[in-house]
């Protein structure tokens, strides 16, 4: 133990301070340091002196005093350092003095410790920043930066001694400006005068490059380390400062505290439910994290809309927690998703989704939707349905069904060739249009599995067959749903992380928090748009890609039940398709330019409308027949009623309780303001303006306004909208959003491989064709309604078959409840009768 100092740790909680000399033990340092001094006067002389200044080049030499310093380099190691003398009026005229010193010598002098008060004068001592050893604080997992730390591991000789005298407030420096180290500008620090610029404008909001480069531009009036200051640099100080939109607090957990707090606070809370952690709530873990989001514009919207259908799934790596963000959306009327809340969780399990939905009930009440899309797991869906009514239909996400399949394929069929083949029956089965071909295919496909992979039909059996379950999944039971894949949210999740993070890693749950509250704003915008505006989305597009398509079949439409059903030939394979009329007219925004059409009006039974769910191109093919066939006025109606530019509601004039509502939910913090109070407030602005450069002497300062004031001009000018007599004579004419042509490069001649064939690629016509012909010669051995081999309804071991004679389906007597009591001497079972 070392105790030259005195200073031992003994079991007790407070320190002991032991003299080295009599082992005595005292309280404090400066008990045990005036004992030394009245006991052992003559040993405490002997001891070395902890603020000792050792040479920094021989590591020999040490003195008290940097005049001692000097003269020991200087006489033992040729230098010539020279120590100077100044004095000045005032401690102002000494910062002022100071700082030009430290700009021409390439200084940086600091103050280590604080001011010696006398009872006349007050001394500081300012060394060299350099002085020092660097001590590392973290735990070693970050490299030193690659210009290495500032400090020498030695005492620099360069100081500056000033002494200010109470009565006259003058000031006497002595000082030393030379230095044992070469000088790098890389190792001084950034001047406080750009430091509290840079400060200044990101608390204005300004965003850092924009700061950085208008740094950049004005180079040539800053002075050494501020000519070096890098984007990285900007961003140390917004941290060091905690400035940030996002960031109420360094904590994490506190910052989001007092978001949620202030979001309380206000007229509409957007708060669902949080439940910190640390907490016991809800039933809920203590270590649980939960805060659910809901702003009053996405209320509104899931009344209006959350009738139809409703799509959820969650995303990850939102923050560094990993955390999970569940995103809760629908469809509106232009077939455009819209998130309606938000769950913020560590977890995605039934108990932590009730609370959060019974909190969005308390909302917007009892809400029975049509359609639930989830993926395969069931904790969305057994959620909703403990919380909310049971929907009217639950569909798998097709997107997930496919990739589930391909993995167990992969595990569970042997084979290349036997892999194709499973997924090429899968493939047939998901996309059947019709229910009795279905469940005719179904069961052939069960027997060919069985033969083929007895593994793999056993798991497709229990995941997707029994309890009928064929209806989460099968394109024949989706007639009419307008969500076929949960892409809508995934899409959703791809603006949080693309657009409004960057395609960066995010961190904290207040940013996160702040993100998503701008989503919903940006939405409410966006919608509010549409309506005023109107909307070319992906749907319309869609409908009316398909309109030429569809005049092409106008000669092959057939008549089937005049005025309800109509029979329109396939393009690619010669099948006839059944259309039938829903309504006579609609008022949905989804509607063809030319032919005024749109996906409501009539049914189709091509897997274009019931994957896609638009107007496919024989329901235009019916829609211009009808029209050319009615010979009435209403042609001529609806082209008065298309509108000019190809949007389909700019004709529609917007409801005022739809501005009323817009500009009282989006519009809070807008105010009306008198023209002529604005141009009196200007004015005075510029009359104050004069003033100030009037008096100013700073040729910098005016330099400065006067950018601000030519980027004032000009947009008053631009906003104004005064246009020029003259204008640049075009050369050539293309599209503003034409790309640069690319410049000539060198290519390699050597042929490459072309990318892998996927073992899963989907079907073509043709192979299609040859895996139903294969399945026409199999002989199915189970029921197409329960599809199992054995009847279930039969009393004894005796299983009672009939076939079809129209689709040729096998089932069980019993299972085929709706013709059991009927006697026939030809079956014909339900589905086709």
């Amino acid at each position: 133990m070392d105790n030259t100092n005195g200073r031992t740790q003994t079991s007790s909680s407070s320190a002991r301070y032991v003299c080295p000399y009599c082992n005595l033990q005292l309280a404090s340092r400066q008990s045990l340091h005036r004992h030394k001094q009245t006991k052992h006067p003559a040993e405490k002389k002997e001891e070395p002196t902890r603020d000792a200044i050792q040479c920094y080049e021989c590591k020999t030499f040490s003195c008290r005093t940097m005049k001692d310093l000097i003269g020991h380099l200087n006489a033992n190691h040729d230098h010539h350092f020279h120590i100077q003398h100044a004095e000045l009026a005032a401690d102002q005229d000494f910062e002022e003095w100071k700082s030009t010193l430290e700009k021409s010598s390439g200084t940086c002098f600091v103050k280590t410790y604080g001011s010696n008060k006398c009872e006349d004068h007050v001394t500081s001592y300012y060394y060299c920043n350099r002085s020092g050893t660097y001590s590392a604080k973290g735990t070693g997992k970050r490299a030193l930066k690659s210009q290495g730390s500032s400090k020498i591991s030695g005492k620099c000789c360069a100081f500056l001694c000033s002494t200010t005298t109470k009565d006259t407030g003058r000031v006497t420096v002595e000082y030393c400006v030379d230095h044992v180290h070469g000088t790098k500008r890389g190792h001084l620090k950034m001047s406080d005068r750009l430091r509290s610029l840079i400060v200044g404008k990101l608390s204005n909001g300004v965003d850092s490059k924009v700061v950085l480069d208008e740094i950049r531009d004005n180079l040539s009036k800053l002075d050494g380390r501020d000519k070096l200051v890098t984007h990285k640099d900007i961003l140390n100080i917004k941290t060091q400062y905690n400035i940030s939109a996002a960031n109420r607090d360094s904590n994490d957990s506190k910052s989001t505290r007092i978001w949620v707090e202030d979001l309380r606070s206000q007229d509409y809370d957007p708060i669902l439910i949080l439940k910190e952690q640390g907490t016991e709530q809800f039933g809920l873990q203590k270590d649980q994290f939960l805060l659910g989001i809901q702003t009053e514009f996405q209320r509104d919207v899931m009344l209006e809309f959350g009738t139809s259908a409703v799509c959820i799934d969650s995303t990850h790596k939102t923050t560094q927690y990993d955390f999970l963000v569940t995103t809760l959306a629908i469809v509106d009327d232009y077939g455009e998703a819209i998130p309606v809340a938000w769950l913020i969780s560590d977890r995605e399990d039934e108990t932590t989704l009730i609370p959060f939905l019974e909190a969005l009930k308390n909302r917007v009440g009892e809400m029975k939707c049509q359609i639930f899309m989830s993926d395969l797991a069931n904790n969305f869906y057994n959620a909703w349905c403990i919380v909310f009514p049971r929907p009217a239909q639950r569909l798998y996400c097709n997107w997930h069904i496919k990739k589930n399949w391909n993995r167990n394929v992969q595990s569970k069929v042997k084979g290349e060739k036997a892999q194709k083949e499973v997924t090429g029956l899968l493939e047939i089965l998901l996309y059947e249009p019709d229910e009795g071909k279905f469940r005719k295919s179904l069961t052939e496909v069960l027997t060919r599995l069985e033969q083929l992979a007895p593994d793999f039909q056993k798991y497709f059996v229990t995941s997707y067959v029994v309890e009928d379950k064929i209806k989460l999944w099968a394109t024949c039971f989706r007639r009419g749903a307008i969500v076929n894949t949960n892409m809508y949210v995934e899409a959703l999740n791809r603006v949080l992380k693309d657009v409004y993070f960057k395609r960066r890693q995010n961190r904290r749950v207040d940013e996160l928090l702040v993100v998503l509250l701008k989503i919903a704003r940006d939405k409410g915008h966006e919608r509010f748009i549409k309506l005023e505006k109107g909307k070319v989305t992906h749907k319309i597009n869609d409908n009316r890609k398909r309109h030429q398509p569809g005049v092409a079949l106008v000669e092959k439409v057939e008549v089937v039940n005049e005025g309800r059903v109509w029979s329109v030939p396939s393009s690619v394979d010669g099948e006839f398709y059944m259309v039938n009329k829903e309504r006579e007219s609609c008022n949905c925004k989804i509607k063809c330019n030319n032919c005024n059409v749109c996906l409501h009006m009539f049914s189709c039974a091509c897997l274009d409308y019931l994957i896609h769910y638009v107007a496919c191109k024989h329901v235009h093919a019916v829609k211009v027949y009808c029209d050319a066939s009615e010979r009435t006025q209403q042609e001529d109606v609806i082209e008065c009623s298309e509108s000019d530019d190809g949007t389909a509601d700019v004709a529609r004039v917007v409801d005022e309780s739809n501005n009323d509502y817009f500009e009282r939910v989006l519009c809070k913090s807008s105010v009306e303001v008198n023209l002529t109070d604005v141009k009196k407030a200007a004015k005075d602005q510029l009359s104050e303006l004069m003033k100030v450069i009037e008096s100013s002497q700073d040729v910098n300062a005016i330099n400065c306004s006067l950018k601000y004031i030519k980027g004032a001009f000009a947009t008053i000018k631009g906003l104004a909208v005064i246009w020029s007599d003259t204008d640049f004579e075009k050369k050539d004419n293309f599209p503003s959003n034409k790309k640069f042509e690319p410049q000539t490069r060198f290519y390699s001649t050597k042929k490459k491989k072309g990318p892998p064939v996927s073992k899963f690629s989907k079907p073509s016509v043709e192979e299609k064709g040859k895996l139903k012909e294969k399945l026409k010669k199999i002989e199915p051995r189970v029921c197409g309604f329960c599809f199992k081999e054995d009847d279930p309804c039969a009393d004894g071991d005796v299983v009672l078959w009939n076939q079809c004679e129209k689709c040729k389906m096998w089932a069980h007597t019993y299972c085929d409840i709706q013709c059991s009591d009927v006697v026939t001497d030809v079956y014909i079972c339900s589905l086709c009768r």
